[in-house]
């Protein structure tokens, strides 16, 4: 290796049309153990923001050599805070923005799609989009891809009723579980009902209030329409 890095071809085609498209070599160059940097630029200046140009980034990690760690915006899960800004706090070589996200209102900035940290569910898959993971195994570092399903269920008792997600707005009908690494409050709308579950006992029931408190220890089952119909039947507190 030298100090100005060395030519690793990557062919990589964007293309518009069936026969039309840019190919381009990526010169990786490393700059921390571990981690090689890319960079290129390609297309062509138009009236058409399709054709370019783009500037293409591209890190090749060697996890034998280097760590890659998943975190969240103000390490909780609602609010926004650029990439570099990530970077700083975590003391990071380099970062990447990590996936999709609501841009908008009160959630702004809670993932769309799958969320798994340190063994927690976080967010539910969307849209059967892709999911790419990290395993984590002492020296090692596993990569996986795949398309992941969700199933939900809340029992009380005898009765039963789906989950529909978690720590996201509650849309008509849905039963929702809010935990404590969403945020200090549910963030919701005074129109539905909610449970607060302490080390699996319910301590309290909220109708029409909305935005509870989300304990530490616990979580909050939030419910409208039909939903909040179902728990306002079945679930007492105590």
């Amino acid at each position: 290796l030298t100090p100005g890095g060395w030519w690793q071809p990557i062919p990589v085609a964007l293309s518009q049309t069936a026969d039309s498209g840019n190919r381009f070599s990526l010169k990786f160059q490393e700059v921390a153990a571990g981690i090689e940097h890319g960079q290129a630029t390609t297309g062509t200046t138009s009236k058409d923001e399709t054709t370019g140009p783009w500037l293409i980034n591209a890190l090749r990690i060697d996890l034998d050599r280097a760590t890659i760690r998943i975190v969240r915006a103000l390490d909780a899960g609602v609010g926004t805070e650029t990439v570099s800004s990530l970077a700083a706090r975590y003391r990071a070589t380099a970062a990447i923005n990590g996936g999709y996200f609501r841009t908008t209102g009160t959630y702004r900035g809670e993932s769309l799609g799958l969320v798994l940290l340190d063994g927690k569910l976080i967010s539910e898959p969307y849209n059967d989009r892709a999911e790419f993971g990290l395993i984590n195994n002492g020296k090692t570092t596993e990569l996986i891809f795949g398309h992941l399903g969700y199933v939900g269920e809340l029992s009380f008792g005898p009765a039963k009723l789906k989950v529909h997600g978690l720590n996201r707005p509650v849309s008509k009908d849905e039963l929702i579980v809010f935990t404590p690494e969403f945020h200090r409050t549910t963030l919701t709308k005074p129109d539905g009902i909610e449970v607060v579950v302490r080390r699996n006992r319910v301590v309290s029931i909220a109708d029409f209030t909305g935005s509870t408190q989300i304990p530490s220890d616990g979580y909050v089952i939030s419910a409208v329409g039909s939903a909040r119909d179902w728990v306002k039947r079945n679930i007492r507190s105590g």
